[in-house]
This record gives C-alpha cells, sequence and structure tokens, in this order.
C-alpha cells in the first residue's frame, strides 16, 4: 500500500505539472485590459508607416459631389485599377495620398474643384502573424495601423499558457532576423506603450508559454512511457483505502 500511495503523490505532483497549473491563468489580467489599451489608442495616421498600395488590395473611390463616380475596384496583378472618365490608373506601389493627389490631377480636367477620396477597403497585400499562445494563432492582414497589442488582440488574445512579458516580434530577414522584445505587462498596466511596436509587413508576433508550462510540457514527454503504471497504482491505491475503512 505504501508504493501504491506513493505513486498517488508522483501522480498528484505530475498532474500539477502537466496541466501547467490550469487553476492559474496568468495572462487573464492582461486580456481584460487589452481592449482598454486599444480604446486609448487612436493616434493619428502620421503616426504609422504609410501603407503602399499593391494586388490585390481592394479599393474604393469616391469624388466628392458626384456620386456616380464611386467605384469600388481590386488592384488588379498589372498594378491599375479601372475608373470612369479617365479610364485605367496605375495605383500600385502608392500611398492612398499619392493615389488621392494622381486622381485629382486626372479627374480635374473634366470636373472643376475635385475632391477625392481613397480608402483601402480590403487589405489582402501584406499580412503580420501572430503564433505561439494566443487563441488563434495564424496570419492576419497587414493594414498600416497594427501594434503588437492590436495584433494580439486580432488573435482573440493571450491563452492560459502565455508568459505576457516574454512576447518577442521578430522582422527582417530570417537568416539575421531583428528581435524586439515586448513587455505587455508595462504596455497594459503601466501604460508604457516602448514596447507596443507598430507592425511592419511580415513581422511575426511570437507569444512564448511560461516557464512553468514549458516544465510541465518536459514532464509530460517523460511520464508519458511509464503512464500505464501511473494509472494502476491510482486504482489500487483507491481500493487499498477503502479496504481499510
Amino acid at each position: 500500500m505504501g508504493l501504491a500511495r506513493a505513486w498517488i503523490i508522483v501522480c498528484g505532483a505530475g498532474g500539477l505539472i502537466l496541466g501547467g497549473c490550469a487553476g492559474s491563468r496568468p495572462s487573464d489580467n492582461a486580456n481584460a485590459v487589452i481592449n482598454s489599451v486599444l480604446a486609448r489608442q487612436v493616434p493619428s495616421w502620421d503616426t504609422f508607416p504609410r501603407y503602399v498600395v499593391e494586388p490585390p488590395d481592394e479599393l474604393t473611390v469616391t469624388v466628392k459631389d458626384n456620386p456616380d463616380l464611386r467605384t469600388v475596384a481590386p488592384v488588379r496583378p498589372d498594378g491599375r485599377i479601372s475608373l470612369p472618365l479617365v479610364g485605367d490608373v496605375l495605383v500600385a506601389g502608392k500611398t492612398v495620398e499619392e493615389i488621392e493627389k494622381a486622381l485629382e490631377a486626372d479627374i480635374s480636367r473634366y470636373i472643376r474643384n475635385v475632391d477625392v477620396t481613397v480608402s483601402v477597403t480590403a487589405f489582402r497585400s501584406k499580412h503580420i502573424f501572430v503564433y505561439g499562445e494566443v487563441q488563434r494563432p495564424g496570419a492576419y492582414p497587414y493594414t498600416g495601423r497594427d501594434t503588437v497589442v492590436k495584433a494580439i488582440a486580432l488573435a482573440g488574445t493571450l491563452n492560459w499558457r502565455a508568459a505576457p512579458n516574454d512576447i518577442q516580434v521578430t522582422r527582417g530577414d530570417p537568416r539575421n532576423p531583428t528581435i524586439l522584445p515586448v513587455r505587455l505587462k508595462d504596455v497594459v498596466i503601466e501604460d508604457d506603450d516602448a514596447t507596443n511596436w507598430y507592425l511592419q509587413p511580415n513581422d511575426i508576433v511570437w507569444v512564448p508559454p511560461t516557464a512553468m508550462v514549458k516544465v510541465g510540457d518536459v514532464a509530460r514527454e517523460i511520464l508519458w512511457p511509464i503512464q500505464w503504471l501511473v494509472a494502476p497504482a491510482a486504482v489500487y491505491s483507491v481500493y487499498d483505502d477503502m479496504r481499510d475503512r
């Protein structure tokens, strides 16, 4: 019976480790205030890198006081869109502001005092990536106004395994990347946005597990081959306790 009880102790300790302390949710506080961080961040366009339009982004073009000229058009592989009055216009490789100025110059040949507004209504040409301990890891459209907190929110926020202060942004050449550390605690609790980086196309936000979760993962691998011994031991221990009563 002593051996069986010893196995129960090992099994119980292993369960805590393997579960990664499931009762504790170190990322819950961070998740609870991510929305408030997003709400307080209302930066102007000047704060962000200019978004460069590329195929197959989709643009909406409106001309003030001329609703018939409103056009929603995908950027074709040749980098152009088709518009009334002016026909095909090259937009790839330009910012929204540059496209507006070019269209105003073209349309002014037909309409006086023209006022053109261009917006990107579907971001399809560039992506950012969020991997690791988030609810929905994967690729997300790059909009030119993306921060680390916004990217994590798009990915469904952190899961309970996440280490909020060990997040990293990987940028540039995969063979020699630039690593940007992120301290989410400072961002969401102390209102310090120094590490809430503005993201660039193809940036990777990596959310690692906590040290305890890593230990649990290792313990799971170690205990897996002998789980058939642990389970019978638990059964025998319960039987012995009942018999002794």
